[in-house]
């Protein structure tokens, strides 16, 4: 049963006074809770990492309103269900459809990663999800030709390439074409062979959906072992989009900035961030002061309760202004005449809340979710204590400004009634509202079922709960125009874990 009591959940604000939102400004929707709780579907096929491991959101306009998907799995083999997560008016708690529903209909590991798209070729509001042990992608569309099952690509799969095993759409607004086509989703190939691809794209036309491997001309710098257990993407400027892959262990890199070409997918080698000695790292993209370039968010060795709780966010400013030259990297501009390049953010302890142990940063997200024309960094500690209960998780949401997230202190989202080994935080992705507002999703993936938190208000000074406007959603003053641009977003959590 869905919990949607208000008392179930609070908003635990380390910042200054909490400032109730203006209510001419914003509007309730169904069930006045600041916060949705959504069950994982009672068919769900889980391992151990839980369902909402993997989660990304897509969005389309209908009708003059704007709705939103949301894709999730468990992790690698696993199913993939869609929600309604929003229709304008209204959280949907339960599954549209759910596919993939046997690894023998789908490929070994499906569920290892999704993304989701507007559309594929004629088909519409389309659920791409990745089977890295066999090699294949499968995708599922809710209209449009096979619209009542999965679709793989290729057919013969490209076993022990890993291909599937993270992905990341095309984000809004960005149009990038390969041949005839247009380039929707990334798709990597970590483990791929020396002369194998260890990038896709999954292109498509009006009138066909395709698989297709990076430009030949793209080789891998020296010092990177292979790429992809977690990608990053935001958009630059109309002629180019920012890649993030972090690299294999056993390299000396933790991760490759790329930039792609619009005009014909071609991707450039910019720059490396030093690490690859650890076992994970997570990274996540996007325009957190403003400027309108992409900041690099990064994790290093994201599994280990042993590590020092810092996040490094990496000014957009310091991408490297020309191509490296082939099998070379050159590292971040973290020095420039405008200002040092590279932050840390360092988890603060607070009440309550202790940082020892607790993970942060096993996954991260960026979008601005309180529509002050900034992005806002999220972070999430999945075994951070809540009190005596150990391994609840929070999620920590920087805003951003001019100065950059981590210039203000974090709102803490949180559970007021918190699960021992609940894991909140362990993946987290956001759905856009209204014309430049997202709302933040994170997955409880640890207690049984497993339950996605839908935050409709961010924590953030200005942007919290009150008893007058339990709900942050702005109220578009200007309908949405039909087949406008869509937005994609993906979590950063678990990968095919």
């Amino acid at each position: 049963m869905q919990r949607t009591q208000i008392g179930f959940l609070s908003l635990l604000l380390v910042t200054l006074a909490l400032v109730g939102c203006d209510p001419t400004k914003f509007t309730k929707i169904a069930d006045g809770a600041p916060v949705r709780v959504i069950e994982a579907p009672g068919s769900a096929r889980v391992n151990g990492t839980g369902f909402g491991s993997q989660m990304a959101t897509y969005s389309s306009v209908q009708g003059g309103v704007l709705v939103s998907r949301l894709a999730g799995s468990g992790g690698g083999g696993t199913q993939v269900s869609v929600f309604p997560i929003f229709d304008g008016t209204s959280v949907g708690e339960s599954a549209l459809f759910d596919y993939c529903l046997s690894e023998a209909d789908c490929g070994v590991g499906i569920g290892a990663s999704v993304a989701g798209v507007a559309a594929l070729a004629d088909r519409k509001l389309c659920a791409v999800s990745g089977a890295p042990a066999a090699g294949q992608i499968v995708y599922r569309c809710e209209s449009g030709a096979d619209s009542s099952r999965g679709l793989r690509l290729p057919l013969g799969g490209l076993p022990g390439t890993g291909m599937g095993t993270a992905m990341v759409a095309v984000p809004d607004g960005t149009t990038i074409h390969s041949g005839s086509e247009n380039v929707r989703v990334v798709i990597s190939a970590p483990t791929a062979a020396a002369g194998q691809s260890s990038l896709y794209y999954l292109r498509d036309s009006a009138a066909s959906t395709s698989l297709f491997p990076v430009p030949p001309t793209f080789t891998l710098p020296t010092g990177v072992a292979g790429l992809g257990d977690h990608l990053a993407i935001a958009p630059i400027d109309d002629a180019r989009t920012l890649l993030v892959a972090t690299a294999n262990a056993g390299g000396t890199k933790s991760a490759v900035v790329l930039v792609m070409n619009n005009s014909d997918a071609s991707l450039e080698v910019r720059a490396c961030l030093d690490g690859g000695t650890v076992a994970r790292t997570v990274v996540a993209a996007g325009d957190l002061n403003g400027d309108g370039l992409p900041e690099i968010a990064v994790a290093e060795d994201g599994n280990s309760p042993l590590r020092t709780p810092t996040v490094n966010v990496f000014d957009g400013r310091g991408l490297p202004e020309t191509a490296a030259p082939s099998g070379t990297c050159p590292p971040w501009n973290t020095v420039s005449t405008s200002g040092a390049q590279r932050s840390t953010i360092t988890c603060e302890e607070s009440s309550g809340i202790s940082c020892t142990g607790n993970v942060f940063g096993y996954a991260m997200h960026i979008a601005d979710v309180n529509a002050d024309g900034f992005g806002e960094l999220m972070i999430g500690a999945p075994f951070a204590a809540v009190g005596d209960t150990g391994s609840a998780g929070v999620v920590y949401v920087y805003p951003g400004g001019v100065g950059g997230a981590g210039a203000l202190p974090p709102a803490v989202l949180k559970s007021s009634d918190p699960s021992a080994n609940g894991n909140l935080g362990r993946a987290i992705t956001t759905f856009q509202s209204s014309p430049g507002r997202w709302e933040i999703v994170a997955a409880e993936t640890g207690s049984s079922p497993a339950h996605l938190f839908v935050f409709l208000c961010s924590g953030l000074n200005g942007d919290a709960a009150s008893s007058v406007a339990p709900q942050c959603l702005l109220t578009s003053a200007t309908p949405m125009v039909d087949a406008g641009p869509s937005r994609t977003d993906a979590s950063v959590g678990d990968s095919g874990s």
